[in-house]
């Protein structure tokens, strides 16, 4: 949060308030008895803020329905879009792959990998930047080196230490290893 820049430069103070007794009508009276009050306007203030006195009446208050519709419409459509395939660069050529299809991704000699069908293709993000952007309801990391699809998981087995082993429903069977500290995690998404 910033703060706007001081407006009173002064050592003594400064006196600009205005006085409005109490007694005062309101500027706004609704049907359902709520009264407002204009305490401070947005013009009186430079476009700084607005103060206001809300006295809500006996009825019913608040905003009708049509405004708790558009927010909720509005609030939807803040909803983070994650993307729905990745590229893969092959030489000058690019592979895009449908991320339905990547069992998991793997970093290994400073290159990221993601796995399909038992294949590793080539991708251009790092295992942090793809936890990022993709969505965590079907991604999640579970070692520093590899983000898991949790569709593809068939079985979990503890290891020594506490670590967890997960067998993937692949071709080749892949086995990833969740490290001690996403152990927790891991068992929470999976529901262990």
């Amino acid at each position: 949060m910033t703060y706007p820049p001081p407006l009173y430069h002064g050592d003594s103070g400064e006196v600009s308030a205005t006085y409005r007794p109490a007694a005062t009508e309101p500027e706004l009276l609704y049907r359902s008895g709520t009264k407002v009050h204009y305490l401070s306007t947005g013009a009186s203030t430079g476009g700084l803020f607005g103060l206001y006195r809300w006295e809500c009446g006996p009825g019913v208050t608040g905003p009708d329905p049509h405004f708790h519709k558009t927010m909720a419409e509005s609030l939807r459509e803040t909803e983070p879009r994650y993307p729905e395939r990745i590229a893969s660069r092959l030489g000058e050529r690019l592979r895009f792959i449908d991320l339905a299809e990547v069992t998991h991704f793997f970093a290994e000699d400073k290159l990221t990998y993601a796995s399909v069908g038992g294949k590793a293709h080539c991708v251009d993000y790092s295992i942090a930047e793809l936890e990022h952007r993709l969505d965590p309801r079907h991604f999640l990391r579970i070692h520093r080196a590899t983000l898991v699809n949790l569709a593809y998981v068939k079985e979990v087995a503890p290891l020594p230490g506490g670590g967890l082993n997960l067998r993937l429903k692949d071709d080749r069977q892949t086995d990833v290893t969740v490290s001690r500290d996403r152990a927790r995690l891991v068992k929470e998404r999976l529901g262990c």
